[in-house]
């Protein structure tokens, strides 16, 4: 439903942000320099490319609040096999696929080009380290072999600190409320360096919007309520918008996620969300394409550099349709 769709629209965000690694490849791949300034789409929606770090926190946001609806309201939480599994199940073959892709151009690109494509540290242990979801748990030389696993690789130690929460603590908005606070601590702490501690507070946001949104009346004027908070968030979020780069986006940027999150949930709950049923297959191929556009994006670079397609048609507004359909 909606919330199916907003993880696609979050999805397509990142792939539009990254397009532009086309114009920073190696010299024989990337377009001659200043080519990119002629891109038509940034006239048209040049916000949409900068918006891609967010669209990441979105899926943290989102993570917590579908994981709270599936695993939060059960009478008694999954045993850790269960929730091993379901997690392995769901991120690693593909992981480990792409992983092995990414690898094999880097290894071409190396002979070809005597350069990486687009991550540098592609060595044996970088490999290791993706190999086993760890490549952004502090122990990395840097982004390396199929670098948005790193959004994966923060949120797979969340996932388990959220599976302790639900086996040993009560579920509920105070406690819920408890674990957003420690992640706000840890970011100020960390001055907002460390993504393990950024994706915990994100979670935790959309797992307290879930809990708030549950205990919620389903129709009338709860419905009125949230859309009135909404339109308030909304409007603040444009004041602060102006201050944007001064303040820290954790003081601003969950309250945003968790009115948007409790907002969709509530249509969906009055029966507003079924014409976006049929946009479902977008959340539903939101890790797919999250995983496999880098692969696609070096491959496309590799043809450039080996002269088979132009560089040149990086910076042209249709070929940003192709790399979306592929």
């Amino acid at each position: 439903g909606l919330i199916d769709s907003l993880r696609g629209i979050a999805a397509f965000t990142v792939l539009l942000f990254h397009y532009q690694r086309f114009f920073f490849g190696l010299p024989l791949i990337a377009p001659a320099p200043g080519a990119a300034a002629n891109f038509a789409p940034y006239h048209y929606a040049d916000w949409a490319f900068s918006l891609g770090g967010e669209a990441v926190l979105l899926f943290w946001s989102i993570s917590g609040f579908v994981f709270l609806h599936v695993y939060g309201t059960q009478s008694r939480a999954p045993t850790g096999r269960t929730f091993f599994v379901n997690r392995f199940a769901r991120l690693y073959p593909l992981h480990f696929i792409t992983l092995l892709v990414v690898a094999g151009i880097q290894i071409l690109a190396m002979g070809l080009f005597n350069g990486s494509i687009i991550y540098q540290a592609n060595d044996l242990y970088n490999f290791g380290l993706n190999l086993f979801f760890a490549s952004e748990w502090g122990f990395s030389h840097g982004r390396s072999f199929n670098g948005p696993i790193w959004s994966v690789s923060v949120a797979v130690l969340i996932y388990a600190v959220f599976y302790l929460y639900i086996r040993l603590l009560r579920v509920n908005v105070l406690s819920l409320a408890g674990m957003l606070l420690l992640g706000l601590i840890a970011v100020a702490l960390t001055e907002g360096r460390n993504l393990i501690a950024l994706c915990a507070v994100y979670f935790f946001a959309g797992s307290l919007a879930y809990a708030v949104f549950a205990l919620l009346p389903r129709r009338g004027a709860v419905t009125l309520g949230i859309a009135a908070a909404w339109l308030l968030g909304v409007g603040g979020m444009v004041l602060i918008g102006q201050h944007r780069h001064t303040l820290p986006m954790t003081l601003w940027l969950p309250p945003l996620f968790m009115l948007a999150l409790m907002l969709i949930a509530q249509i969906e709950a009055c029966g507003g969300g079924g014409p976006f049923r049929r946009l479902q297959w977008l959340g539903d191929m939101s890790y797919s394409s999250y995983l496999w556009h880098t692969p696609i994006q070096m491959a496309l670079m590799m043809l450039a550099g080996t002269g088979v397609i132009a560089p040149s048609l990086f910076v042209q507004g249709w070929f940003l349709l192709v790399f979306l359909g592929l």
